[in-house]
């Protein structure tokens, strides 16, 4: 409204940014009705300075959400009194202090953008393959590939559910069953899970738990992730992928020489 000096230009510009709007999702009703308020405003008083606000002064303790640290407010504002005893924590808390919270990561931070990456290489073999676009952390009947960047080392796997339900129950493994699987079993020590994972869906669209399986020791295979040879984390492949593995690992040896 602040750069349309007649109001007929605001209108049609906002029809323009509608559209845009709509097209990518946002909710018709709720749009027409912010635009009905913003024309409203008369646009001298848009264009006029704003008054800066007052800096606030107020100390914020910010720390990342956990539901054991619901109490913290409380518990600081019932012991604020012990700072004033310390004439130099005196000056700084002279009021009583602030709590926020952080987000905890999610899979979206651990989860690679597919749209970004066009291929995965594993580093200890030298193989790469191209991953398939389009699959988010909602995406179900994918094959995924779990890395870890301390170690350079790679876990494919499948699952008929989404990468965020995979996931959770990944981090449940590697924190209380780590015999459950390779991958709990390579984590459970010396690992940042915040740190030192990545994860990339490699490929989607298989809702058949037999395709997903023939899928996983395709990747396996053409990315040599096996422990056998030193390539990844899986410990192996179905028995009729065995030599498929074994076709694969003599076709990238030449190229590692």
């Amino acid at each position: 409204r602040s750069i349309c000096s007649e109001i007929w230009d605001f209108d049609d510009y906002s029809k323009t940014m509608k559209k845009h709007f709509i097209s990518r999702g946002y909710d018709d009703k709720v749009l027409s009705k912010t635009i009905h308020n913003v024309r409203k405003i008369e646009r001298i008083e848009l264009l006029k300075d704003k008054i800066p606000k007052e800096k606030d002064e107020s100390k914020i303790l910010v720390c990342t959400w956990h539901p054991s640290l619901r109490k913290t407010t409380s518990i600081l504002h019932q012991n604020h009194a012990i700072l004033s005893t310390d004439i130099k924590l005196k000056k700084i808390f002279e009021e009583k202090s602030m709590v926020a919270f952080r987000r905890r990561k999610n899979i979206g931070n651990f989860l690679c953008r597919n749209d970004v990456r066009d291929v995965i290489v594993n580093k200890n073999k030298g193989t790469q393959v191209k991953i398939k676009p389009g699959a988010t952390c909602k995406t179900t009947g994918i094959i995924y590939a779990i890395t870890c960047k301390k170690c350079d080392k790679i876990y494919v796997g499948q699952t008929g559910d989404s990468m965020a339900i995979r996931w959770s129950k990944h981090k449940y493994d590697i924190v209380n069953r780590p015999d459950q699987n390779e991958l709990a079993t390579h984590c459970h020590h010396n690992h940042d899970l915040e740190k030192d994972i990545e994860i990339t869906i490699l490929d989607h669209g298989y809702q058949l738990v037999g395709e997903r399986e023939r899928m996983e020791d395709r990747y396996i295979c053409k990315l040599q992730t096996l422990q056998s040879n030193g390539g990844g984390m899986n410990v192996e492949t179905h028995a009729y992928a065995k030599e498929m593995y074994q076709l694969w690992e003599r076709a990238i040896s030449p190229n590692q020489k």
